[in-house]
């Protein structure tokens, strides 16, 4: 990622919403009436206003862009001005029941907290997100978001971090949590204290966006006190720790042509294999959601490489980590959440994935069972996964930048008028689209169509 590419920029203030401009008679020519007709993207309004005078100003053919440099240009919410974000879960308060929050409204604050100690991980940040927090318009509709799916996820990951710091040589581990963007940020939170996060979220929210991107950003403003004190307790603790790579799985989320939705989507970029050795990680653990049995497509090529470096890669769902109504932690600091299920069963996950090996490090852990009952098995089991090359829409693709990414993906058209300003723009057009698990066909706007590479087996 380019220093150019990094620094924010101001909306512009000449930037148009595209739902709302008529087109010329050269436009409707250009185009096609009928097209636009049929593709519901011409109104009756608007097909009286195309055959107006010839007098109007022309315009420039349509352009494909990509939907950051397109924000960055026209402002963030290109297209869609009069529209407000909807935050779900936002409150007036953070983690801590404080207005500590506001601090991180500028994207300095921010960074700060989050920022990886050792600066051999900060190439493998993404900043665009905690970027555009200094976009005033943005600025001005943020909060803190808070749901019960993140207060379970936060629990989840001070959970999983008990297990790999009491492991050996936990500095040797690389995790990587791959879920939705506001249980990501949360459970990175639970994390923190013992592992440090490395956060990649790579794009701008929009009104319209794809990528819900803005409850993400809410998050981060709601743990924001919470990560920034993780940081103190992080440099207290003797020896390494292992890091975090968080990603949010909303940025392949499914996506088709629809003139009312922007294609804000992005892919994660985590070291390829040989940067892992350089980084000294020697296992890789895998955080999914739910009953995903496998990587997001983005990630097939780079896990696949990890496994033939000897680099082993396991997988363990959200779900493996369940409450106990019995937790006998007086600090609760897993919030009663143990892998199996149970106080009883946590320590079981050192014989489910013997590439970690228990160190006994003494504290809270001392109360736990160093012969552990198996969990149940609907709840907890054996890790089989391995990752196993396949085709996708990102085969051959590694790296996430906007040249590194099939044709069509977080991409969308823009018209600008012959001043430069961008006057209309809706979802770039291409035959493929990629989803949490895959890619299926979608047409292209206005009858045309455009390959995006292979497709997900």
């Amino acid at each position: 990622m380019s220093d150019e590419a990094k620094q924010p920029l101001p909306p512009s203030e000449d930037a148009a919403p595209w739902w709302e401009l008529a087109l010329t008679r050269r436009d409707a020519n250009r185009l096609g009436v009928a097209a636009l007709v049929g593709a519901g993207l011409l109104t009756s309004a608007q097909l009286q206003g195309c055959c107006g005078s010839d007098e109007d100003e022309e315009l420039e053919d349509i352009q494909d862009e990509d939907a950051i440099k397109l924000q960055r240009e026209a402002g963030w919410d290109v297209g869609a001005e009069s529209r407000t974000l909807a935050l779900e879960g936002a409150r007036d308060t953070d983690s801590k029941n404080t207005d500590g929050w506001k601090n991180y409204l500028k994207s300095s604050a921010l960074l700060e907290v989050i920022q990886p100690e050792r600066p051999a991980w900060r190439s493998y940040q993404g900043n665009n997100l905690p970027q555009a927090v200094d976009l005033p318009t943005l600025r001005d509709q943020l909060k803190p978001v808070y749901t019960d799916a993140m207060g379970e996820a936060y629990y989840k990951g001070r959970s999983t971090a008990s297990l790999v710091a009491a492991s050996q040589d936990a500095e040797e581990t690389l995790v990587i949590v791959d879920l939705p963007g506001p249980e990501a940020v949360a459970f990175a939170a639970g994390l923190a204290d013992r592992v440090s996060p490395v956060f990649f979220f790579d794009n701008w929210p929009h009104p319209n966006g794809v990528v819900p991107s803005h409850q993400t950003l809410g998050a981060l403003l709601y743990y924001g006190e919470e990560l920034k004190a993780a940081r103190v307790e992080r440099k207290k603790l003797e020896g390494g720790v292992a890091h975090a790579l968080i990603l949010d799985s909303n940025r392949l989320a499914a996506y088709t042509d629809d003139a009312g939705l922007f294609d804000n989507r992005y892919l994660a970029s985590p070291p390829d294999e040989e940067a892992l050795k350089k980084l000294d990680i020697k296992r890789v653990l895998y955080v999914s959601a739910g009953s995903r049995d496998k990587e997001l497509d983005d990630l097939n090529d780079t896990l696949v490489d990890y496994e033939e470096a000897k680099i082993p890669v396991q997988m363990v769902s959200t779900r493996a980590f369940a409450k106990d109504a019995k937790d006998p932690d007086p600090e609760r600091r897993t919030g009663g959440y143990y892998y199996g299920g149970s106080h009883h069963h946590h320590t079981y996950f050192y014989t489910h994935y013997p590439m970690f090996i228990w160190f006994h490090t003494g504290g809270y852990y001392s109360s736990w069972n160093r012969t552990p009952a198996p969990p149940p098995s609907t709840i907890a089991s054996r890790s089989t996964y391995k990752p196993e090359r396949r085709k996708t829409l990102f085969s051959g693709y590694k790296g996430g930048s906007a040249t590194g990414r099939p044709t069509g993906f977080g991409r969308v058209y823009s018209r600008r008028s012959s001043s430069g300003g961008v006057t209309w723009s809706k979802g770039s057009s291409s035959s493929s689209r990629s989803s949490g698990s895959g890619a299926s066909s979608r047409s292209g706007s206005w009858g045309r169509s455009r390959s995006s590479g292979g497709s997900s087996g």
